[in-house]
């Protein structure tokens, strides 16, 4: 779409200033196949990446889980809702790092280094970030992107 009939449409429901136009087009339809081509490289990464984690990452999310039950024999997860691509609404898993409905309890405040609300094991889980871990679902699921940096310094 160019600029202008954007701004035409803008324009004629509010009422708004004109301005010069651009001497360019707003979208150019070459960026955005390579976008797409990139896109789907990056995701066929994350997805063999997050498989190859699940796998490897199996027997630790077993003892975790296990620690976790044994402690409070509470839930294993949290979740949260988060907005993703498009807008879409989806669900982030973490491994729970504090007391059952700590939210509900003790409102959703912002976890501070002493806070009362870790459990043993939370404090492990998130001294070694440990409690991200399944994440990876939602990597593989295709709802979040891996952020690490593997490039050389």
């Amino acid at each position: 779409m160019a600029a202008k009939g954007f701004r035409a449409l803008f324009e004629s429901e509010i009422g708004a200033i004109t301005y010069p136009e651009p001497a360019f087009r707003v979208l150019d339809p070459s960026r955005v196949r390579v976008a797409t081509r990139e896109y789907a490289l990056k995701r066929a990464m994350d997805f063999a990446l997050a498989s190859l984690g699940l796998v490897v990452a199996a027997p630790i999310w077993l003892l975790i889980s296990a620690a976790i039950k044994v402690e409070d024999g509470g839930p294993v997860f949290y979740v949260q809702s988060r907005w993703g691509r498009h807008k879409r609404p989806f669900k982030v898993y973490k491994f729970r790092s504090m007391v059952p409905d700590a939210d509900a309890r003790f409102g959703a405040i912002q976890a501070q280094e002493h806070d009362p609300r870790f459990t043993r094991v939370g404090r492990l889980l998130r001294a070694t970030s440990l409690d991200e871990l399944p994440q990876l679902l939602n990597i593989w699921r295709g709802q979040m992107r891996d952020r690490s940096d593997l490039r050389p310094a």
